[in-house]
């Protein structure tokens, strides 16, 4: 998002995607932290959200939490 997208103003944002998930990462507008959104698609809101989950693990094993 650079160099800003879909009419939206340049920011530091990176985003990830693939078909079922989407994994949006920013720098926090006012304070020194990081701020991850976590997105899934399923055939049902039990498999979106288990999808979830496992983006959860994968984000706290990547950072070391």
């Amino acid at each position: 998002f650079k160099d800003g997208i879909l009419g939206l103003p340049p920011s530091d944002v990176l985003r990830f995607r693939s078909e079922d998930y989407r994994i949006l990462i920013r720098p926090s507008g006012t304070e020194p932290k990081i701020k991850i959104y976590l997105q899934a698609r399923g055939g049902t809101d039990e498999e979106a959200n288990c999808r979830i989950g496992e983006m959860k693990l994968l984000v706290d094993k990547l950072l070391g939490i």
